[in-house]
């Protein structure tokens, strides 16, 4: 069945078919003429038999499978599933295996159709399930039946019977009319059957779509099929539109047209959620190094704290969708590297645990009964699982697993079905999808997927009928996060924010009418210090504050290479003499090779991809030469002696080396995994000998998340397959970027206390680390040693963060 993009049901294929010759009609008539004209005629062997299965599994009846007399209540059977399958957009019966299938359609009933889909007429529903009742006897008896309840629908429809009970939608009335118009064809319509003419209808008919016109064909050419059901087959084709109209139609993206409001002005506010109702904010304030939760009453602007200012960091928060709880996900270690949800009353009470070792946010089934999550590297290093669970965390159950490289932080519950969006990026060609899996047999598809954009957390509107999203795309090279809507099942995509600002979270209202974000804006500050420390006092901005700058490598020749989010510039040490090196890139990390010759970065989409991969290129950003091939390819390093540059490979959480000029293809470290470890922190680094490589992972017992703990590897490098490892404690607060000193007798790391992080110092031969910098405020966003080792760049930030309300206005009135 098709739909024109004029409005027309056409069938285009009827199913099984075979042209035969046959010598006698079943009248004992010649069929010379009809053979003439290829035209089909009866052959018993040719048709549906008891005990054959022919055709598709997914749309035989009950009495087929088991083999039974067969009649023309099987095709209504079969008419039934299509309509199911049109007023839903997914079939009654379903299953990994026909056996599946078989065992469904024998022993199951579908989910209503009305709560896939709850804009469908009561009445249709009504109808459905007559088509596809199991026992003959109960089903509809005849296509003239079957057509009279879809008259009746159309009467009912047309006269207000529906309407007074507020089930009627004007695509439920546009279905009827459609249904009427089948009814009802052109008296004008023929049918010429003379010997050498093709049977043909007069042009006003080819808009009739009349079940009578078709009848009459069938007459002339002794079809081999029942009449009933090729009026069935025709009443499906006048309804297509109506029905198509109904779930298929095209829907207007939301928040096309919004207003904005501030909830917050603190500057501190960094996640929200908005509660079903839409009349409460929960929100995260962080203040002074310390975080709390505080609940907003909308209508008063009223406020009140329930969760006190504590040391720890929060990454999601939610409501249950009746309003009575609040979920939030919080990591104790500043590592984040085991996070655990819990959840409190919403109008105060202890929170409680509910699930431990979670890596993603939660979202709730239609009924709130559970809740869907990831978990990933537990219990197999290397792979995810998709799992739900009841409300309070028990009788947790996987329903779906994968390789770590399709894992995601950002889910979401379909509210009118059983199926659980997952965003996947850098699948294949390309840089992000939705996939659904469905809860019950764990099976997949890709909803959408785009080249172009890169999605981040996912919500499902209340009817079902997309998702917004927020996304990274190339307009801002990939560093503010944007708003935007992915249409279900179409997949269409459409901007919603087009702004300078970034967003964080992503939370709607029960009636999709208000969205809650945080608007953020990211600041930087750059200083240049002693490499000894800072001592007591804190040193001047090296370069001006408003300076975009989202990463930086030290010059050989002096002076700095910055990474913003336009170009890639260098620039002289006291910010002058600037030259863009390159335009309109993204750039995930880069460093200086000691020789002073090449500089190595990773770029986003080039080499005619969307992958993240390294790249060198001559000091002056010339002959830019792509080295790596990954999906994910971040922060190279140079070796000491520039020919080597050592990475990280997201996608198989490895550690890989390239020589720097490209004369062989990667090739992952050797001895560098770790039994039950993964990868903490990304930014490998290099022993100023070269002989050593250092990198953070993250141990866990295996079935023990709980307890994992934090391990420097020191690993020697050419030492075979299997070198022998040295495992290092590192500070209980460390933070991120292990470094090597550059006399290399100690390793330098950030460690974070208060919401505040500095540079720690360890040394190697086991004597006490020391604190070298004493910054009051902010993060560590990235710092390096000058090539003489004299002096340490160090590039700091915080973000600056409100509660907003994004409110649908509706259509434009333009």
């Amino acid at each position: 069945m098709f739909i024109t993009e004029r409005g027309h049901a056409k069938i285009l294929d009827f199913g099984l078919a075979k042209q035969i010759r046959s010598a006698v009609s079943s009248a004992g008539q010649s069929d010379t003429a009809l053979n003439e004209h290829e035209t089909v005629g009866i052959n018993e062997e040719q048709l549906t038999s008891p005990g054959t299965a022919v055709g598709t599994v997914a749309y035989m009846s009950p009495e087929q499978i088991r083999g039974k007399e067969l009649d023309p209540r099987t095709d209504l059977f079969s008419f039934g599933v299509v309509l199911y399958e049109m007023a839903t957009g997914t079939q009654p019966f379903r299953g990994e295996t026909s056996g599946v299938v078989t065992d469904a359609i024998l022993n199951r009933a579908p989910a209503p159709a009305i709560r896939l889909n709850p804009e469908l007429p009561p009445k249709l529903q009504d109808v459905i399930d007559k088509a596809l009742e199991k026992d003959r006897k109960l089903r509809c008896q005849s296509a003239a039946e079957l057509r009279a309840d879809l008259q009746r629908l159309k009467r009912d429809t047309g006269s207000g019977r529906l309407a007074s009970s507020g089930a009627v939608t004007p695509a439920s009335a546009e279905l009827a009319s459609a249904v009427g118009a089948a009814q009802h064809p052109s008296s004008s319509q023929a049918v010429g059957t003379a010997s050498g003419s093709r049977v043909g209808l007069p042009s006003d008919a080819a808009h009739a779509s009349g079940s009578s016109v078709v009848v009459e064909a069938a007459k002339h050419h002794k079809l081999g099929l029942s009449a009933g059901a090729i009026i069935a087959l025709v009443i499906l084709a006048a309804a297509g539109y109506g029905v198509y109209s109904l779930i298929g139609g095209k829907t207007a993206p939301p928040f096309q047209n919004f207003s904005i409001s501030q909830i917050t002005n603190n500057g501190k506010s960094a996640r929200a959620a908005i509660s079903p109702d839409g009349k409460y904010i929960l929100s995260e304030l962080d203040d002074g190094g310390k975080a709390s939760l505080w609940l907003r009453n909308i209508p008063t602007n009223s406020d009140t704290q329930v969760i006190p200012p504590a040391d720890t960091i929060y990454t999601n928060l939610d409501f249950s969708p009746d309003g009575n709880y609040i979920y939030f996900i919080k990591a104790e270690g500043a590592v984040q590297s085991v996070r655990d949800l819990f959840r409190a009353p919403v109008l105060g009470g202890a929170p409680q645990p509910v699930t431990r070792d979670i890596d993603s946010g939660i979202s709730f089934s239609s009924d709130g009964k559970r809740f869907a999550f990831m978990r990933d590297n537990d219990p197999d290093v290397g792979r995810f699982q998709l799992r739900t669970s009841n409300a309070d965390g028990t009788d947790e159950k996987m329903f779906a697993s994968g390789p770590f490289a399709q894992a995601s932080r950002n889910i979401a519950w379909l509210p009118t079905g059983n199926q659980v969006a997952e965003v996947q990026t850098q699948q294949g060609d390309q840089l992000s999808l939705i996939a659904l899996f469905d809860v019950g047999s764990g099976q997949s598809k890709t909803i959408a997927s785009f080249k172009d954009k890169l999605l981040a957390r996912v919500v499902w509107l209340p009817d079902g009928k997309g998702l917004l999203a927020l996304y990274l795309d190339g307009s801002t090279q990939f560093t503010r996060n944007q708003i935007g809507f992915v249409s279900y099942p179409g997949g269409q995509f459409h901007a919603v924010t087009k702004d300078t600002n970034s967003y964080a979270t992503l939370t709607l209202s029960a009636d999709a009418k208000t969205l809650a974000t945080i608007q953020q804006k990211a600041l930087r500050s750059f200083y240049v210090f002693p490499g000894a420390g800072t001592g007591a006092t804190v040193p001047a901005l090296a370069l001006p504050q408003e300076k975009n700058i989202g990463d930086f490598a030290w010059a050989q020749a002096g002076g700095f290479y910055l990474a913003g989010p336009i170009d890639f510039e260098r620039v002289s040490l006291d910010g002058s003499n600037k030259t863009v090196l390159m335009s309109n890139v993204g750039v995930f990390g880069i460093n200086a090779c000691p020789d002073g010759n090449d500089v190595v970065f990773s770029w986003i989409g080039q080499g005619g991809g969307n992958n993240i991969n390294i790249w060198r290129a001559d000091a002056n950003g010339a002959n830019a030469t792509q080295l790596s091939f990954g999906r994910s390819d971040q922060y190279p390093k140079c070796s000491p002696d520039s020919k080597w540059v050592y990475y990280h490979e997201a996608d198989s959480d490895k550690i890989m080396r390239v020589p720097a000029d490209g004369s062989s293809k990667p090739a992952a470290v050797p001895g560098t995994a770790v039994a039950h470890g993964i990868l903490t922190d990304r930014r490998v680094q290099i022993s100023p000998d070269g002989k050593y490589i250092a990198y953070v992972i993250t141990v866990s017992p295996p079935g023990n998340s709980t307890a994992s703990v934090q391990k420097i590897v020191l690993l020697p490098l050419d030492a075979g397959p299997d070198p022998q490892k040295r495992l290092l404690d590192p500070d209980p607060r460390f933070s991120r970027q292990l470094t090597f000193t550059p006399d290399g007798k100690a390793l330098a790391y950030a460690v974070r206390a208060n919401g505040v992080e500095n540079l720690w110092l360890q040394p190697l031969d086991g004597s006490p680390g020391r604190q070298i910098t004493n910054f009051p405020a902010e993060l560590i966003n990235t710092y390096q040693w000058s090539p003489d080792g004299k002096s340490i760049g160090m590039l700091r930030g915080h973000t600056e963060s409100d509660v907003v309300l994004l409110h649908d206005t509706g259509a434009s009135s333009q």
